[in-house]
């Protein structure tokens, strides 16, 4: 977990090569943020990520704040 995230954000791999259901197909888990965090732009080789927000509301990069 990056630095200042500790106490604002939590992941849990639902299933993936470290999930309660393996496979190496998919990385499928949870991620939570507290109000108010800041969670930095990264990328990760070899795979693509997508979020979808499911309560509250999402600014990204301050181009616009999306509801669920």
């Amino acid at each position: 977990v990056p630095r200042g995230l500790d106490k604002t954000y939590a992941y849990a791999e639902i299933c993936g090569p470290n999930g309660p259901v393996l496979t190496t197909d998919v990385i499928l888990g949870l991620v939570l943020f507290a109000p108010g965090c800041t969670y930095p732009a990264h990328a990760h080789s070899g795979i693509s990520e997508s979020y979808i927000c499911v309560s509250g509301a999402v600014s990204e990069n301050h181009q616009g704040v999306y509801a669920p």
